[in-house]
């Protein structure tokens, strides 16, 4: 499947079928409908899915259609083909439908009557009328009258702890369950009136109703107002060698439709009270528009958008995917535009296409390194020009989301990894070295050394110290720091690994320093991917079978659980020494990340992470030695921490690193104590460049010396 542009002959033709169909369609799409798309490789006309938040709340839904299945089909022509797709193709036994009348045959109306279908699909959501089709088959419910439109033909079965729905006894018929639509197991022509037949004999509108509840709502949705409020023809003729063989009318002039008409009266006439999207869902296509290439400077090209927008969105539970098939539909206009490629990656990689953004990267790069965000508040105080590099989110230090609300201009210039010299830079007040740790940037780093030993701006984090982030060389750097406890880290490779399972040798033995329990990652892992607990050899194996990984960072899992069994993880920034709060998650798991552990989810939780906002000063006091010893060791100007607090009082770090994300986008409705604390953050940060480019040449004393008490 992908994305495209189509012509705007086809785009009206769309807007056409939406204009025409009845009010009472239209009022129940207003707060669900959430955009349609146009791609190609759907092998069907359209699909429907819904949007969840993150906390997995419907939100509205998108539809997704493939007008090649229209370009060259009036509406009897793509209903007909439709209803031939379940069956082999026959040259004596054929399906003719028809669902206009010769003056309006055209594609238009085939594009409403689809539509219709998806619509169904689009209404029903929230409204316990079927099953929420994204849920797991376990979570069915299964009384009678769980779900309103289902209880008319449909049912809940369970056996042996499986269930699914089928339909009532007296509405099934013989090879039902085996009718596929657009499938790849058509069955055979002769099998075409026997299937009608046992349509005739049940109370599904279509024999695509009879496939499942879910298309049965769709058909009937579809189908009533079609011929009913619109009072349009449906009809389906069989024929062997041109002869009719059987004619199927249509299903609202049938004594049998009176239970589903009454559900339909009934469901479109029901006022509704007006449930507006939440602001970033109903905002979803202007953002589009935001994202979209238009042109924004002299140049014509596309703004360069960086992390934040995308973020932004994706904290707010929205679908990104939309976003980024849109960008990649627009990039077949903007083939040298390369903020729009750059834009383009950025969504690809929000949305886990790693492999398609690093190429969309390196295309956008093969055209400019140098990349411009402008603040958002104007006249900008200074400019701040970042040293990256090309890789995914983590690779390098995601200003742009600390600084979204700023006076600073930002100024990305992406450096080759084999980069051996410093190119010309564009004009900046202070630079900021912005990439990330990694074998891969240490001979980038060594070289951005020498090179800015004597610049005439002043560098916020020295390139030498940025290598001292590794896990392995943090463990080293910080073993016996005041106050800290960091387990060792070692690195090892998977050959390694194998061996102690093999061989059953005690882990002391083969990594210094280490017991059991394990904490086993993969290098370069982030946000917990494939991160393990092992208790003994035997379990090596299992997660070795599981990770294809060559090498691998191992140490000691440490208990940092509370009396009341729960984790409690701690975000800290430093800057220039002094800490500040950026979050607190509580957890019931060990491995605790801030959108996993139920803070959105949890009022309770979000109380106890408002208290230690508020207390913060005491959290410092407590760990002023190691948070000291820290800053110190490191001498970096800003850095992040992940960090807990040990049982005999310890500050226990799991990561420290400057390129972790900072920002103040968790909805302020929710974390109403986070937006004051973030913005101390943001100023801080503004304060120590701002201070830094207005005398350069000076020796920097951090806001608060850093010495222990």
């Amino acid at each position: 499947m992908r994305a495209l542009v189509v012509a705007d002959d086809f785009r009206d033709d769309v807007r056409a079928a939406i204009d025409g169909m009845p009010e009472e369609v239209k009022r129940l799409l207003a707060d669900k409908l959430l955009g349609i798309y146009f791609v190609h490789g759907l092998d069907s006309s359209a699909v429907t899915d819904v949007v969840l938040n993150r906390h997995g709340e419907a939100i509205g839904a998108v539809v997704a259609m493939d007008p090649k299945a229209f370009m060259q089909r009036s509406a009897n022509d793509w209903i007909s083909w439709k209803e031939n797709t379940p069956f082999l193709p026959s040259p004596t036994m054929t399906i003719a439908a028809k669902i206009a009348e010769p003056g309006r045959d055209s594609r238009m109306a085939a594009i409403q009557f689809l539509l219709l279908h998806e619509f169904g699909h689009v209404v029903c959501v929230g409204e316990a009328a079927v099953p929420d089709w994204w849920l797991d088959a376990q979570q069915l419910k299964t009384e009678d009258d769980a779900y309103s439109f289902l209880a008319i033909d449909w049912q809940v079965t369970e056996h042996a702890g499986d269930r699914k729905i089928v339909p009532r006894p007296h509405q099934d018929f013989t090879r039902r369950d085996e009718v596929v639509y657009y499938g790849d197991r058509p069955l055979s022509a002769d099998q075409i009136v026997p299937l009608y037949t046992g349509l005739q004999g049940s109370n599904f509108a279509t024999l695509y109703a009879a496939t499942s509840v879910y298309d049965d709502f769709a058909e009937t949705f579809a189908t009533y107002v079609h011929s009913v409020l619109m009072n349009r023809r449906y009809e389906i003729s069989i024929c062997r060698a041109g002869t009719e063989v059987m004619r199927i009318d249509d299903f609202w002039v049938r004594p049998c439709s009176a239970e589903k008409r009454r559900y339909m009266q009934d469901f479109l006439a029901t006022e509704r009270p007006h449930r507006p999207l939440r602001r970033p869902a109903a905002a979803l296509l202007s953002d589009m528009a935001t994202l979209a290439p238009g042109p924004a400077d002299d140049t014509g090209q596309a703004a360069f958008m960086g992390l934040a927008p995308f973020l932004r969105l994706d904290l707010a539970g929205i679908d990104l995917l939309p976003i980024a098939q849109d960008l990649l539909a627009q990039a077949q206009c903007h083939s040298i535009d390369a903020n729009h490629w750059m834009n383009l990656s950025t969504a690809m990689f929000c949305i886990g296409q790693r492999d398609l953004a690093l190429t969309v990267q390196a295309q956008a790069l093969a055209m400019q390194r140098h990349y411009s965000l402008a603040a958002l508040r104007q006249p900008a105080k200074l400019k701040l020009l970042i040293l990256a590099v090309p890789g995914d989110l983590a690779a390098n230090v995601p200003l742009d989301c600390l600084l979204e609300d700023c006076d600073i201009d930002l100024e990305f210039c992406y450096l080759a990894l084999t980069q051996a010299s410093l190119p010309a830079l564009p004009d900046h007040d202070v630079l900021f070295v912005g990439i990330g740790i990694g074998n891969e940037t240490t001979s980038l780093l060594a070289m951005l050394e020498g090179a800015l030993a004597t610049w005439p701006q002043a560098v916020i984090n020295r390139p030498t110290r940025i290598p001292n982030l590794d896990r392995n060389a943090a463990s080293t750097l910080l073993h016996d720091a005041p106050g800290v406890c960091i387990p060792p880290t070692l690195r090892v490779t998977r050959a390694a690994l194998a061996e102690i399972a093999q061989s059953g040798n005690g882990i002391e033995a083969a990594c210094a320093g280490c017991r059991y329990p394990l904490i086993v990652r993969p290098l370069g892992s982030q946000a917990g991917r494939d991160l393990e607990t092992i208790n003994s050899p035997q379990a090596i194996p299992a997660y070795l079978a599981r990770v294809d990984d060559a090498d691998f960072f191992v140490s000691n899992f440490i208990d940092y659980s509370g009396d009341d069994g729960l984790f409690r993880k701690f975000r800290i920034v430093l800057i220039d020494g002094e800490a500040f709060a950026c979050h607190m998650a509580v957890s019931s798991h060990w491995m605790v990340h801030y959108v996993n552990a139920d803070m959105y989810k949890e009022a309770a939780r979000r109380d106890e992470e408002a208290a230690f906002m508020a207390n913060f000063d005491s959290f410092v006091w407590r760990h002023d030695a190691a948070l000291t010893a820290i800053f110190n060791r490191t001498g970096l100007d800003y850095l992040g921490i992940d960090c807990a607090e040990t049982r005999d009082g310890k500050l226990l770090v799991f990561e420290i690193d400057h390129a972790m994300v900072v920002h103040a986008m968790d909805p302020e409705e929710m974390f109403p104590y986070k937006q004051e604390r973030m913005h101390r953050i943001r100023d801080a940060f503004r304060d120590m460049l701002v201070c830094r480019a207005a005398d350069a040449a000076s020796v920097w004393k951090p806001r608060r010396e850093r010495a222990a008490r």
